[in-house]
């Protein structure tokens, strides 16, 4: 058993009218953090749309989740590591259209992939919570802080914050958007990845949308992604599709959490000896957004 849960006001504009998307499944219980991708990694809190800013949450919830995350061990997270280096390589070269060098912050880092790669051209450092990751990530030579980002002292001193796929994860977005205000130079850039609930893919697949796991527990719109940046300090620059890179074993794998589907990709995946074969994903859904730091 867990904290005891309770209802939660939009996180993006406060707003206590919603609608419910869909019922809790987890009940009291923690999610799973982590990706395994087992049945339980899919049961979450109820979530619900919020009737002024159309954001996506759950509540009600535990309160301080995060706390969840400094025990976690994700051993098959280790499996994608050559796929998660492409997709970065994708991600820092969008990164240098806007900035070729400077102090580069990430946040969510895990064992830190991403930053291997993003500092051949900036300065980097990274923000996890998992002792585990922590340990993999310094391991590789990275400045790692392992603790939440209001601990961190270096006020306006970053020229780049990035989070892929980490915002979904807040307790409370507003808190940390005012503090990625504060830690980011004047006209500082912010560059993230997540789902976008009222894509086209969220509609089709319904609660089965790859976005709608446990330990997610923000769902934005991109109206409400910007919402919650204008809000803070920041100027909206651009919002495209994120491109991902994944090896088609790692592709089949996922897809498991669609029983017909999932068994016919591994079926063909292992039939036609696909898998180590790569695809570039640019889906409906999978926002890029840059902001700036007014």
């Amino acid at each position: 058993m867990t904290e005891a849960i309770k209802d939660i006001p939009c996180p993006v504009c406060g707003s206590s009218r919603y609608r419910v998307l869909y019922p809790s499944t987890l009940g009291d219980d923690l999610p799973v953090f982590g990706y395994d991708f087992s049945p339980e990694h899919n049961r979450t809190y109820r979530v619900v749309a919020c009737e002024d800013c159309s954001h996506g949450y759950c509540s009600p919830r535990p309160p301080d989740l995060y706390v969840g995350y400094h025990d976690v061990q994700d051993a098959p997270y280790l499996e994608n590591r050559e796929q998660r280096i492409l997709t970065s390589k994708l991600a820092v070269a969008r990164i240098r259209q806007w900035l070729d060098r400077g102090r580069l912050l990430d946040i969510g880092c895990s064992t830190g992939d991403f930053l291997t790669v993003a500092r051949e051209h900036f300065e980097v450092e990274g923000l996890e919570l998992s002792r585990w990751a922590v340990d993999l990530a310094r391991g590789k030579g990275l400045k790692i802080h392992d603790y939440r980002l209001n601990a961190i002292q270096a006020s306006g001193s970053f020229d780049v914050v990035t989070l892929w796929g980490v915002i979904e994860h807040f307790d409370e977005p507003r808190i940390e958007a005012e503090q990625m205000h504060r830690l980011l130079k004047p006209g500082g850039l912010v560059f993230l990845w997540t789902g976008d609930i009222r894509s086209s893919t969220a509609r089709l697949f319904g609660r089965r949308w790859w976005w709608y796991q446990g330990q997610h527990i923000q769902m934005f719109s991109e109206r409400s992604l910007v919402k919650l940046f204008e809000d803070h300090g920041f100027e909206r620059v651009w919002i495209g599709r994120y491109p991902y890179v994944m090896v088609l074993k790692s592709v089949a794998k996922s897809m498991m959490r669609y029983p017909i589907a999932g068994r016919v990709m591994r079926w063909l995946v292992d039939t036609l000896r696909l898998q180590d074969v790569t695809v570039t994903f640019r889906l409906p859904g999978e926002m890029f957004a840059v902001f700036r730091k007014r």
